[in-house]
């Protein structure tokens, strides 16, 4: 698009969607689908739609509730979802809150999945999050990787022993493609430890940030979390910065929900250097 074909109005007014509007959307979509029940990703891709589905669910408090504002019944018990949608809604509440959603939280935010369709899926919760993660941790390898950068999980490595790349690599990557190829042997089992989460999303969060060259809030955040409750996994002098600071003895009480509420909107005046 060429510059003179747009016309940059800093004083345009924003266009507010109403419920009504909405609803007329989701008659029309309807009416294309004879009535029955239909998923957000269909509506998503009708190009006549009013909204994305996000907002849809927001505004009307679930998708099922929309539907059922314009007569249609979904059920509990017949609604299906595809493990796009599902990840989708994950992405979603993870977004919104600015970590990984637990059971109770998935429950009540985005489209109000909750953790046992995830459970059914994956097994649990934090199994579905490692997906997620492992799948945005591999989008960075690869940017990572064609930029030169440093080593990532799984990456070679100086410090690991010549000939036990391969190996390294299958341990970071085993229980993703389990969770994701493991209807292709229905026997096999995989010892999952949730706390590899952690790594991975500290992983993600220092190469992106190294990548784009700023220390994005929420994922300063997620280090200052770790590095509080979890010390042996960094360098002795940044966890010696962080517990000279005054809010130390106080953050280390807090949930991790309270201690998110509490000091991501002062984030930004700390400087998060020797991790």
């Amino acid at each position: 698009m060429r510059t003179e074909d747009f016309n940059f109005r800093l004083n345009a007014k924003m266009t507010r969607i109403t419920d009504r509007e909405i609803l007329d959307s989701l008659r029309a979509f309807a009416d294309i689908y004879n009535g029955r029940p239909f998923t957000t990703r269909e509506y998503n891709q009708w190009k006549d739609k009013v909204c994305h589905s996000w907002t849809i669910s927001d505004r009307l408090g679930s998708w099922r509730g929309a539907l059922a504002r314009i007569g249609i019944e979904t059920g509990v018990k017949s609604r299906r979802y595809s493990s796009q949608e599902l990840m989708d809604n994950l992405e979603l509440v993870w977004r919104e809150l600015g970590r990984p959603p637990g059971a109770r939280l998935i429950a009540r935010r985005g489209f109000r999945i909750t953790e046992p369709t995830y459970r059914r899926r994956w097994g649990s919760l934090r199994k579905a999050v490692h997906t997620l993660a492992m799948a945005a941790h591999g989008i960075l390898r690869a940017l990572n990787k064609k930029r030169g950068g440093q080593p990532m999980l799984g990456d070679p490595s100086p410090c690991i022993r010549p000939g036990f790349e391969k190996e390294v690599a299958d341990i970071v990557v085993k229980s993703s493609n389990f969770f994701k190829h493991g209807d292709k042997d229905p026997l096999a089992t995989d010892y999952f430890a949730p706390e590899s989460n952690q790594c991975v999303i500290l992983d993600a969060c220092n190469t992106f940030m190294l990548l784009a060259q700023e220390q994005m809030p929420l994922m300063k955040m997620f280090t200052l979390y770790l590095a509080i409750h979890e010390p042996r996994v960094f360098m002795p002098e940044f966890v010696a910065s962080i517990q000279r600071q005054p809010f130390f003895s106080t953050a280390k009480q807090f949930s991790k929900q309270k201690f998110f509420a509490e000091f991501l909107p002062d984030i930004s005046r700390y400087s998060l250097t020797g991790s």
